[in-house]
């Protein structure tokens, strides 16, 4: 623990000075221990925007050979240090032999960076198989983030996958999305046998200022789920007041 201090210090001391200089302690650091390790992992996750490409090459040399919570850890990092070369490494995450939560974590990095190059290394993820319904789950989370409208006839399928987790994750990803193909999957999502699937649903639909959807989330204050009611209702007057102020 006081090595790690120590370290963690001189890090600190070398970013203020010379940040070209601060790697150089994070060597020691990541050579330890398991809790010296995550405190470099952390400490370059918050300290690496000073240190460019370099902290995103640090970290992806510990990757081969990290245990999946040191994995998890560095996807974080990866995460915090908001740099476009870390795309390419957080897609490889995805790609390779890591568990589920792992890879969850890479996904959730890569909507964190917002970079659309990683919307061609996200969506593949979506076809059939192509990855764990944990992982699936988050990825389609991710390409809403990416506003990516190119990924509706996938999410589409998604939210009428038996699995109500994924399906509920897919749905609320169309929801984010606004163009016209992603309403229009919305409209068939009404009818789904998931309760959690109609709601989410019923809520992105109301930002569609379509007339017409009002009889069709008006059958919806009679679903035998709260849930489903209240986004109807919601949607309902968010739609009338969008009609008004045309």
């Amino acid at each position: 623990m006081k090595r790690a201090a120590r370290c963690a210090l001189a890090v600190v001391d070398h970013a203020a000075r010379d940040p070209r200089r601060a790697l150089q302690p994070f060597q020691a650091l990541l050579r330890g221990n398991a809790e010296a390790k995550a405190t470099g992992i952390l400490l370059l996750g918050y300290l690496g925007p000073r240190l460019g490409a370099a902290a995103v090459q640090t970290l992806a040399a510990l990757l081969p050979a990290a245990d999946p919570t040191t994995a998890g850890a560095i996807c974080v990092a990866l995460a915090h240090l908001g740099r476009p070369e870390a795309v390419p490494v957080l897609a490889s995450v995805l790609q390779g032999p890591h568990p589920p939560d792992v890879q969850r974590k890479a996904a959730m990095a890569l909507a964190r960076l917002q970079d659309p190059a990683a919307i061609p290394l996200l969506r593949p993820l979506l076809l059939p198989q192509a990855a764990h319904p944990a992982v699936q789950s988050v990825v389609a989370s991710a390409l809403a983030a990416l506003h990516d409208e190119t990924a509706v006839p996938e999410l589409q399928r998604l939210a009428a996958e038996p699995d109500p987790e994924l399906a509920t994750a897919a749905a609320a990803a169309l929801a984010e999305l606004h163009g016209q193909p992603a309403q229009h999957a919305l409209r068939e999502l009404l009818r789904s046998p998931f309760a959690t699937v109609r709601s989410r649903a019923a809520l992105g639909l109301g930002g569609a200022a379509d007339p017409e959807l009002l009889p069709l989330l008006a059958r919806l204050l009679q679903d035998r789920e709260r849930a489903v009611q209240y986004n109807a209702a919601a949607s309902i007057v968010r739609l009338h007041d969008t009609i008004k102020s045309r």
